[in-house]
């Protein structure tokens, strides 16, 4: 259970920093384009802002197969008496209620 918790903490973070790029890129390019800067420089630029919008889709879907995996877990890890207070159940518990799933 700890592995699984771990991946989701590790895969939320991960989809949480590729939308922040992904934002940054935009701006980035956006200001390019106003300020006129040089075609390559503009190219270049959307070339980085595509590539940091098809992670966000990728990052997405590892997350969701990572957390239905953690969840199937929790769900089962309820049902057996010896994990009612165990640690590792509530720390599970709470990174599916940080990832917002």
């Amino acid at each position: 259970m700890k592995i699984k918790t771990g991946s989701v903490k590790r895969l939320w973070k991960e989809h949480n920093l590729y939308r922040q790029e992904a934002l940054q890129f935009k701006v980035k390019y956006d200001k390019l384009v106003a300020d006129g800067a040089d075609e390559w420089d503009i190219k270049n630029a959307k070339k980085v802002l595509e590539e940091g919008e098809r992670m966000i889709p990728d990052s997405e879907n590892r997350l969701a197969k990572a957390v239905i995996e953690l969840r199937e877990l929790v769900v089962y890890a309820r049902t057996v008496p010896a994990f009612k207070d165990d640690a590792d159940l509530t720390a599970a518990e709470t990174q599916l209620q940080e990832a917002n799933v």
